[in-house]
């Protein structure tokens, strides 16, 4: 009685890929031989991962984008364009200096201005 009044308690604070771990972990023998705080760090890690997730299909969904499933990967460089494939892909690469990632974890391209500083504006979800 007490698992399922906890397991409603989690879903009314709306910790809904906490309790499907939950219920993953009792189901199964494998997380028998972890510890207390390595269990609720797996099911924490879940939650995160399942907020994230759900942040970034918002985002995706509120942006509007033309082509939401485009990214630099998919950039057909056989049409007479005049792009470099190496250039274009080392544009969107971790090592890129015109990418600078903030402590939320998004990305914002930047740019070099006349005065020597940089501008920036976020990076468009193509690139992310």
């Amino acid at each position: 009685m007490l698992m399922e009044q906890t397991l409603e308690k989690m879903n009314q604070m709306k910790l809904s890929a906490m309790v499907e771990a939950l219920e993953q972990q009792r189901r199964s023998n494998q997380y028998t031989d972890l510890g207390f705080e390595e269990r609720l760090g797996l099911r924490v890690d879940e939650e995160w991962t399942a907020r994230e997730h759900r942040k970034l299909t918002r985002r995706l969904r509120a942006a509007k984008l033309r082509y939401a499933t485009a990214s630099l990967e998919n950039v057909d460089f056989k049409h007479r364009r005049r792009l470099d494939r190496s250039q274009v892909l080392a544009l969107g690469s971790e090592s890129s200096p015109f990418l600078v990632e903030t402590l939320h974890g998004s990305r914002w391209v930047t740019q070099p201005s006349s005065s020597n500083s940089s501008t920036c504006s976020p990076q468009s979800s193509v690139l992310a």
